[in-house]
C-alpha cells in the first residue's frame, strides 16, 4: 500500500512512524526528505520497504508540498488507495479488521473513495515545552504521550462546521471542517466567550456523531446553525484530513486538508494520532524561524507567545487515555452496517 510522506529532521520519530505502518498493512513509503540534517535520510534509506527522493534544487516544502505530493500519489497510487499522513501523525481506524486492506475492502463495498480523518493533538501530563520523545529511550510514542481531548461539552471537544458555498465550490471534499482538540482548547477556546446559544448548538447538531455528508434534516441543521456558529470558529484550526483516498490521476489537494474534486466520503471517521510537540521547545523554536508551515509558521509563533501556556500540563477534565481504537469512541467510528 502507497504510502506518501513528506520528512524534515524528525530522525527521533522515523522507527515509531514506521512500526506503526507497518503493522497496520504492508506498506511502501515513499518519503521526500526535505534538507534534513539530523539522520533522517539514512535512517529511511536503509530501509528495503522505503522509496526516497529529494527536492528539485530551488523548490520549498512551503511553495511546492503539494505538487511533491500529487506527483508522487500520480505516480506510485493511481488507482490504489493510499495513506498520505505527515511523519507525526499515526492512522488508525476502528472496523471489523485489525489490518488495513480487509478494511479497503469494506470502503470499496461502501461504495467510499475517502475517509475524513480527525487528527487528534497527543499529549503528556507535563508542560508542552517539555514534551519530547526519543525513539531510544525505551518508552514507545504511545506510553509517551497517552492523552487526548475526548468528547466533552462546547466549547471542547471536537465539532464539526458545515463548510461555505464558496468553499464547497473550490474545495468539495469535505463538506464539513472539524475543528477542536488540545491546541483549539489551549490557545484559543479558553479564550474565546462561546455565548449559550453556540454552545447549544454546537452540542446537538455539530458533534461528530452526525453524518459526514450531511443530507435532508441532518443538512438542513447544519445550514441554519452555520450563521450562529461559524465566526466562533473564526482562527480555529482545521483538525482534519482526508488522510486515506483510493486515489486517481488528476485529483489534487487544495492545501492539506480538503480535495479538489468531489469524492464519495465513507461514513466511517477514522483517526491521525497526532504527535505534534515531540522536541521540546526547541523544536518548536526551530519550526518557527524555518518558516516554512502556513503564513510562515504563523500558529508557530502564536503558541512560542503563549509562554503560560507552553509552561503547564495540557491535561484536563476532558482529557482520555489512548489504549486502542475503542478509547476513540464518539470520534472515530466504523462503517456503517450494511
Amino acid at each position: 500500500m502507497p504510502i506518501i510522506v513528506l520528512a524534515h529532521n524528525e530522525v527521533n520519530l522515523v522507527t515509531a512512524f514506521l512500526n506503526h505502518y507497518r503493522r497496520l498493512c504492508t506498506p511502501h513509503f515513499v518519503v521526500v526528505d526535505d534538507g534534513s540534517t539530523d539522520g533522517t535520510p539514512e535512517h529511511f534509506a536503509a530501509q528495503p520497504d522505503v522509496t526516497l527522493f529529494r527536492p528539485a534544487p530551488g523548490s520549498s516544502y512551503a511553495a511546492d508540498k503539494h505538487i511533491w505530493r500529487q506527483g508522487l500519489l500520480d505516480t506510485h497510487a493511481d488507482g490504489r488507495w493510499a495513506l498520505t499522513p505527515d511523519m507525526d501523525e499515526f492512522f488508525v481506524f476502528a472496523g471489523r479488521h485489525d489490518r488495513l486492506e480487509p478494511h479497503l475492502r469494506d470502503l470499496d463495498h461502501e461504495g467510499a473513495e475517502a475517509v475524513l480523518t480527525v487528527m487528534l493533538d497527543m499529549y503528556a501530563d507535563r508542560p508542552l515545552r517539555d514534551h519530547s520523545f526519543d525513539s531510544a529511550g525505551g518508552r514507545t510514542l504511545f506510553e509517551t504521550f497517552p492523552y487526548f481531548d475526548g468528547p466533552s461539552p462546547a466549547p471542547f471537544g471536537y465539532h464539526f462546521l458545515h463548510n461555505s458555498r464558496k468553499r464547497r465550490r473550490k474545495l468539495p471534499t469535505p463538506p464539513l471542517s472539524v475543528h477542536g482538540g488540545m491546541r483549539d482548547r489551549l490557545f484559543r477556546a479558553e479564550h474565546t466567550d462561546i455565548g449559550a446559544l453556540r454552545g447549544w448548538l454546537l452540542d446537538r447538531v455539530a458533534g461528530l456523531d452526525g453524518p459526514v455528508t450531511p443530507e435532508g434534516v441532518s443538512l438542513l441543521k447544519h445550514v441554519l446553525a452555520r450563521p450562529f456558529i461559524r465566526a466562533y470558529f473564526r482562527q480555529a484550526l482545521d483538525m482534519h484530513k482526508i488522510g486515506l483516498v483510493r486515489w486517481r490521476r488528476g485529483l489534487n489537494y487544495g492545501g492539506a486538508h480538503c480535495l479538489r474534486q468531489r469524492l464519495p466520503l465513507s461514513e466511517s471517521i477514522a483517526a491521525f494520532l497526532h504527535y505534534k510537540f515531540t522536541r521540546g521547545l526547541s523544536g518548536l523554536q526551530y519550526t518557527a524561524r524555518r518558516g516554512q508551515h502556513f503564513a510562515g509558521a504563523r500558529h508557530y509563533h502564536q503558541m512560542l507567545a503563549a509562554e503560560d501556556i507552553l509552561g503547564r500540563s495540557p491535561v484536563f477534565e476532558g482529557s482520555r487515555r489512548f489504549v486502542d481504537i475503542s478509547s476513540l469512541a464518539g470520534i472515530a467510528r466504523a462503517i456503517p452496517a450494511g
